[in-house]
């Protein structure tokens, strides 16, 4: 059977020749770990996307604000907060490039979508040549 696990996953038979389980390495998700993603707290700054020789980034999803509250803990919990912007600025920033270096901040969102909410980025991606 072909190695079907990416980015440095490992890859486990499991049951039988025909099925395996890929465990992904750091930074990425999905069956065959072919997924990037990003979790920046608010005000991390130069955190970077990169596809390398891999290809060119494709942004699948970009949430910053908060959805849960185990992410980037804080004493204020508000779970319902999405910049409506998030995808838009994230692509305009990474779409189509090898790298682009992101930041989770407020002003790079045009404004606050949760006041007295620490925030985070969510990003996932793909590499695509």
């Amino acid at each position: 059977m072909k190695h079907p696990c990416q980015n440095g996953a490992t890859c486990s038979p499991i049951y039988n020749e025909d099925d395996y389980n890929c465990t992904c390495a750091p930074g990425y998700i999905g069956r065959h770990c072919g997924l990037g993603q990003i979790v920046i707290c608010e005000s991390e700054t130069g955190q970077r996307l990169s596809c390398g020789d891999r290809g060119t980034i494709n942004v699948l999803s970009a949430n910053y604000g908060r959805l849960d509250t185990h992410t980037c803990s804080d004493e204020y919990q508000t779970t319902n907060c999405r910049a409506e912007n998030s995808l838009a600025r994230v692509k305009e920033r990474c779409q189509g490039n090898a790298h682009c270096e992101l930041t989770a901040s407020s002003e790079f969102f045009g404004g606050d979508p949760c006041l007295n909410t620490l925030k985070y980025l969510l990003v996932t991606y793909r590499c695509e040549s």
